[in-house]
C-alpha cells in the first residue's frame, strides 16, 4: 500500500485519496496500484524518456516507502499551524471546478 505525506501532517494511502475524491465528486474513482516496473513501462509507452520514467517510478516506489512522510511535522512547524487536512483539500479543489 502506497503512503503519501508530501510533508503533510496527515498520510494517506493512494487509495484511500481516490475514495476520497469519489466520495466528494459523487463519481467512481479507481485506484491501480501498480508495481515499479509496470508504471516505469506506462511512461515510456507514453513516450516518455527512459531517464525521466526511471526519475518519476523510483520516486513513487521511494514514496510508497515513506520517503515522503514528515512524522516530525516539519511543514507545520515552519508555517506555524496544522497542515489543510488532504480531504478538505479535495473538496475545495472539486467545488472551484463545480464538480
Amino acid at each position: 500500500m502506497a503512503l503519501c505525506s508530501a510533508v503533510r501532517d496527515d498520510s494517506y494511502s493512494l487509495a484511500e485519496f481516490a475514495e476520497a475524491i469519489a466520495s466528494e465528486s459523487g463519481r467512481k474513482v479507481v485506484y491501480q496500484d501498480l508495481p515499479e516496473s509496470a508504471y516505469k513501462a506506462i511512461l515510456l509507452k507514453a513516450g516518455m524518456s527512459e531517464e525521466l520514467a526511471d526519475l518519476l517510478s523510483s520516486s513513487d516506489a521511494a514514496a510508497a516507502q515513506g520517503a515522503m512522510d514528515d512524522v516530525g511535522r516539519q511543514l507545520s512547524n515552519l508555517i506555524g499551524r496544522p497542515t489543510t487536512p488532504y480531504r478538505a483539500v479535495i473538496a475545495k479543489a472539486l467545488a472551484s471546478l463545480s464538480v
